[in-house]
């Protein structure tokens, strides 16, 4: 699948055409070997389809349970070497995935948009997350997410990369 497959698929998922093109842009261009996503979706499709085109990466996704059914979203998945799922609670999972792996180069929040759910998933990655490290954020008109985002602006710790509608990115220094 190009981007040209990215631009066109058809499926109803809250992640529009123009941010999915973004989301492989983001990978293309900063070329990240590890990333972690909370929430799945057409977002893994575009990630592991950017790693393609820069010759490698692994995805960690972690999820509820049911992932081929989740809401209107219907996408045949395709389990790949490089993708690794967790159909679980992100509560219990991501603090033991963290501890799992030595960085993340991309963390990607797409699951429950509460500053406390947002706030959680920061602290477990942040201590993983090095210098040049992006964080990306789904749904960032969310009231929840839009103090979060306050929030992280205010820390200085890390510099506004650009958004897509809903989607925003953040680079560590």
């Amino acid at each position: 699948m190009s981007i040209e497959n990215i631009k066109r698929l058809r499926v109803e998922a809250g992640i529009v055409p123009s941010e999915r093109q973004y989301l492989y842009r983001i990978v293309s261009k900063y070329r990240p070997k590890c990333i972690l996503e909370t929430g799945s979706g057409v977002s893994s499709l575009c990630f592991l389809e950017a790693f393609k085109k820069i010759e490698g990466g692994s995805l960690y996704s972690i999820d509820l349970p049911e992932l081929e059914n989740r809401g209107s979203c219907k996408i045949t998945w395709q389990r790949q070497p490089n993708w690794y799922i967790y159909e679980e609670d992100i509560l219990v999972r991501l603090p033991i995935l963290c501890g799992q792996l030595s960085h993340i180069d991309l963390f990607f929040h797409d699951s429950e948009h509460t500053s406390q759910h947002i706030l959680f998933e920061f602290n477990c990655v942040e201590p993983k997350l090095e210098s040049n490290s992006l964080i990306g954020i789904h749904d960032i008109a969310h009231p929840d997410m839009l103090e979060f985002i306050g929030w992280l602006n205010r820390q200085n710790d890390f510099d506004y990369v650009g958004c897509k509608r809903h989607l925003g990115f953040w680079r560590k220094k």
